[in-house]
């Protein structure tokens, strides 16, 4: 069985190196390929996510610094993220749910800050073209071709 396996890696590795093309370079996103709102989305969702083990792990130790202070300083409850047997389950889905409520708060933040910015952006640029004039130039005679008197 093992052997099988083997062969099948070998085979997928060897076929893949055959038949696949040789420029593997991806071709680069374009400004307008994406929407705005999108955009946005994506910030979001990496901002909430990225957020997440920070804020876990901060809210941790926070609520274990509380439980021990709480307790009058007793080291049975002194803050220790990592122990495994010092939270309830009750204790646990409630520091998950509180990090998971902040992150995505910290997410929104970041939406209505730039959605703000974005706004206040296009205003300037409006309230700067308020008043351009548009001057219409003479047209000029193309030089290349010569003038020819249908007279003659």
């Amino acid at each position: 069985m093992k052997k099988l396996i083997l062969l099948f890696a070998l085979l997928s590795i060897f076929s893949t190196q055959i038949f696949c093309e040789e420029n593997h370079t991806p071709k680069p996103y374009s400004e307008d390929e994406f929407s705005q709102p999108l955009k946005d989305l994506r910030r979001f969702e990496i901002i909430t996510f990225g957020s997440i083990p920070f804020i876990t792990l901060d809210a941790t130790l926070f609520y274990s610094s509380y439980k021990w202070i709480s307790n009058g300083f007793d080291s049975r409850y002194s803050p220790n993220p990592f122990a495994s047997n010092q939270f309830s389950k009750d204790e646990i889905t409630g520091i998950i749910l509180t990090s998971v409520g902040i992150s995505i708060g910290i997410g929104l933040t970041d939406y209505f800050i730039n959605l703000i910015k974005r706004r206040k952006i296009r205003k300037t640029t409006i309230e700067n073209f308020d008043d351009l004039t548009i001057i219409e130039l003479p047209q000029q005679k193309d030089e290349k071709q010569p003038d020819t008197d249908e007279s003659e």
